[in-house]
């Protein structure tokens, strides 16, 4: 093997005698300001990178460009004599595409051919956090990716699945999941670190009676113990990797901000139980994760009321301006018609009085969907208005039927069901040729469904009507994570069902649609 930097045969021999045998990452390295280049690697430091023969290449291949480059002034301390030992927490990509999370434990050796050497000691995070280390610097460099993840927007349950990943990186698990709070005695399963298709994502637990009631009642962190067997009656719910036969170990940390619990953080592994250093490191985790969630959940709020006064604003300027201009000009035409002589003209006239009337009631419906303080009481007046005023317009039929506690929705979630069932009713009398078109509203336990259906001539071709055409709907259904379809009826027609989970916060977008 040729070395980077020519040291005596018994220096080689002497590390390669003590210390590849060794299960710690070793390494002797050449510092320059500008790179870290390996000399000596024992096995296990190879192993912790999958990658080998190390010596003669540099860290930086593993490294981050924008990493590396934070620890210039590092290693330029360490050449130039100004500091003798050093620590540093990095994140190693590895030539496999996975990544490991290492401390770094070092000594300056001397000088040798010119070059400064140094011993160092590759630490795994979650062994290095075993050992009762100082966590922060680590928790630190995790924390970061996830409040990263929320600064940038990225969807809720991209992050949560994130936040699951990244407790695999603090502390030696095999799953981990996220159980919030729907209410004050129910727990939604929300993510897992299987992915975001998990079949048990949306699973929902009682608080009162079960197991991790009392983490979530005191807001502190416990470790339970399954013992084999315990569970073969579930083999069939439980994913493929776990040994029923073994014992598992469980931990449940709640996920707090401003002393309100937001949920829960649940890890399992069948090694061994955890020790005391990491379940604080994961209630630390919890904590400032939960901390990170709330303040990206208040910056969502301050921009949706920002959204929302900007809506107002121009409903009223609308309601106060807009419409009452048209009514004025309608009235100066009314006094007009008596004056016209021709049948004819005349009768164009009242034609477009009409349309005015008619362009006057649209403004007045698009008024009643931007103004999301529509109150209960008010609210299916409105539904039923909105129907009302587009079915008799093209003499349709039209029946309203609103089923289940409406009180439970929320302001916004009132507006866009207004929103929806206006633009399903207005397809249906643009497009549909029907003679009838009937709107139900269900408020289910957790969900609120709209279904409007008509008579017409359905999903044909030259109706150019296909379930496609409404992509708006389909987007305010994919907001707040919710289902949307337009299928042909039973008998003809056409079937439009929109659904959504009560409760979801979405960003609002200056068109009106969620994000």
């Amino acid at each position: 093997m040729s070395l980077p930097v020519e040291l005596p045969a018994s220096v080689a021999e002497a590390f390669r005698r003590i210390c590849d045998p060794s299960p710690a990452a070793l390494a002797v390295v050449d510092l320059a300001p500008e790179s870290t280049t390996v000399v000596l690697a024992n096995r296990a430091l190879e192993e912790l990178l999958r990658a080998g023969p190390l010596a003669g290449r540099t860290l930086a291949e593993f490294t981050d460009p924008e990493a590396y480059l934070d620890d210039v002034h590092v290693r330029t301390r360490l050449v130039g004599g100004v500091s003798k030992v050093y620590e540093r927490a990095k994140r190693y990509h590895r030539p496999d595409g996975t990544t490991v999370d290492v401390h770094i434990f070092g000594a300056v050796l001397g000088r040798e051919s010119g070059r400064q050497l140094a011993f160092a000691i590759f630490t795994p995070a979650d062994e290095w956090l075993r050992r009762g280390y100082q966590a922060t610097p680590h928790l630190g460099l995790v924390l970061a990716d996830i409040r990263a993840a929320l600064l940038r927007g990225d969807p809720e349950d991209e992050v949560l699945d994130l936040v699951c990943q990244s407790a695999g990186r603090l502390v030696e698990i095999e799953n981990a999941g996220i159980l919030a709070l729907d209410e004050p005695d129910v727990l939604r399963l929300t993510a897992v670190d299987r992915g975001l298709d998990d079949p048990l994502i949306g699973q929902r637990y009682p608080v009162n009676g079960a197991s991790y009631s009392e983490a979530i009642d005191a807001r502190r962190t416990y470790q339970y113990e399954v013992r084999p067997g315990a569970l073969t009656p579930f083999v069939g719910q439980l994913p493929e990797s776990i040994d029923v036969t073994r014992p598992l170990f469980i931990a449940v940390t709640p996920m707090l901000s401003s002393g309100r619990t937001l949920g829960a953080l649940i890890v399992r592994r069948a090694s061994r139980a955890y020790e005391p250093v990491e379940l604080e490191v994961l209630e630390t985790f919890a904590q400032e994760v939960g901390e990170s969630l709330a303040l990206a959940e208040l910056r969502e709020d301050q921009e949706r009321l920002r959204m929302l006064e900007v809506r107002e604003q121009i409903a009223r300027d609308i309601h106060d301006e807009v419409t009452q201009d048209l009514i004025a000009v309608r009235l100066g035409l009314v006094h007009l018609v008596p004056r016209v002589s021709d049948a004819g003209l005349r009768a164009e006239f009242v034609r477009t009085l009409d349309d005015l009337d008619d362009a006057t009631r649209r403004l007045r419906d698009v008024v009643a969907g931007l103004d999301e303080t529509t109150s209960v009481a008010d609210f299916v007046d409105v539904l039923r208005s909105i129907t009302s005023s587009k079915a008799e317009r093209a003499l349709i039929d039209w029946d309203v039927e609103v089923v289940g506690p409406v009180a439970r929705l929320r302001d916004d979630e009132r507006a866009e069901l207004l929103r929806v069932v206006n633009e399903a009713v207005s397809n249906v009398v643009r497009h549909a040729h029907a003679e009838r078109v009937d709107v139900s509203l269900t408020v289910h336990d957790a969900s609120v469904v709209v279904i409007v259906e008509d008579d017409g001539v359905g999903l044909t071709a030259a109706s150019g009507r296909h379930p496609g055409g409404l992509a708006n709907l389909a987007a305010r259904a994919d907001a707040r994570r919710g289902e949307y379809s337009v299928t042909s009826g039973a008998a003809g027609g056409t079937r439009l069902r929109w659904a959504i989970p009560l409760g979801e916060v979405v960003a609002v977008t200056r068109d009106g649609v969620g994000t």
